[in-house]
């Protein structure tokens, strides 16, 4: 049986492909609204949001929190919350909405976007803007990335000759951009009441006292259990060999083109691992863009106090 996350994912790709006799340039605005009608709509219909910049292990924070809640209340364990799909079956568990908040103008539709988003329990999920735009370097470089939807992200259409260098320093989709993205929603959910940021390597770490956290603010009270085998289920080794063997539903989990290693969506999640694919000039640049121009409250910077 279809799901509704497959049937979103499919409308979507429709669409795409409908578009193709338009310009390249009007068709990325048409697509950029009719996503941020979607995402509009979406946020208006959710209990909870989570926030975070593409390549900040959202899939992975997603699988782990769709287990919990699935386990806990005797759900699909290989369906991945979306919307009010669990809270379709069971009423306890809230409608989740995933973004990356990239269509905040054409969802605002030129007013403020605060009342709608102030109600809400909003996780911040961030990472390490290096190894967020890393990954994104090698995402945009497999085969995941419709043509198509290059230009309505706003990232380069042929990355023939872009360097990991190259596109990690880039102002528009490096760490400059994951700098700015960061600063400007966390000045945003100042004035959303109900806001906790997670960062993905107190997650990696530990990511028990992390869930705990996640669950009180959610006012749940996952059973031991339930988060053990979340976590346990949902590691990145697992869920790499679970998107090898393709054993994933949804098409979001699976590769593309299994020759392509760049193709996979959950790819090695190592903490700090940007350090691999630069040199030192490179990962000073990194270091001082972010000490200088990153909110210390993300706690990534020489002069980081983490906030909560």
């Amino acid at each position: 049986m279809t799901s509704a996350f497959d049937l979103k994912h499919a409308v979507s790709r429709s669409l795409l492909l409908a578009s193709l006799a338009i310009p390249p340039e009007p068709r990325a605005r048409i697509l950029r609204w009719q996503k941020g009608l979607r995402e509009r709509r979406s946020l208006a219909g959710s209990d909870v949001v989570v926030l975070s910049f593409p390549k900040s292990g959202r899939t992975w924070f997603r699988v782990m929190l769709s287990r919990v809640y699935a386990i806990t209340y005797g759900l699909d364990r290989d369906a991945p919350l979306d919307g009010a799909n669990f809270h379709r079956r069971e009423p306890r568990v809230p409608s989740v909405f995933f973004t990356h908040g990239n269509y905040r103008d054409e969802m605002s539709r030129g007013r403020d976007l605060t009342p709608m988003f102030a109600p809400k329990k909003i996780i911040f999920l961030v990472r390490h803007p290096a190894d967020a735009a890393v990954s994104l370097y090698f995402h945009n470089l497999g085969g995941r990335v419709d043509p198509i939807k290059r230009r309505m992200k706003r990232m380069p259409e042929s990355m023939e000759g872009i360097s990991v260098g190259d596109f990690v320093l880039d102002p528009r989709w490096g760490v400059p951009a994951v700098i700015a993205y960061l600063n400007f929603w966390r000045g945003f959910l100042a004035h959303c009441p109900h806001t906790l940021m997670v960062r993905y390597e107190d997650l990696r770490t530990d990511p028990q006292t992390v869930l705990e956290r996640i669950a009180a603010f959610l006012g749940e009270t996952f059973p031991p259990r339930a988060v053990a085998e979340a976590i346990e289920s949902s590691s990145l080794e697992r869920l790499r060999e679970q998107e090898r063997r393709g054993d994933f539903k949804s098409p979001v989990m699976r590769m593309r083109d299994p020759s392509d290693p760049n193709s996979v969506k959950v790819r090695r999640g190592k903490m700090g691992g940007y350090v691999d694919y630069l040199d030192a000039a490179q990962v000073a640049t990194i270091e001082r863009l972010i000490t200088d121009g990153l909110d210390p409250a993300f706690g990534y910077g020489s002069q980081a106090t983490v906030v909560g």
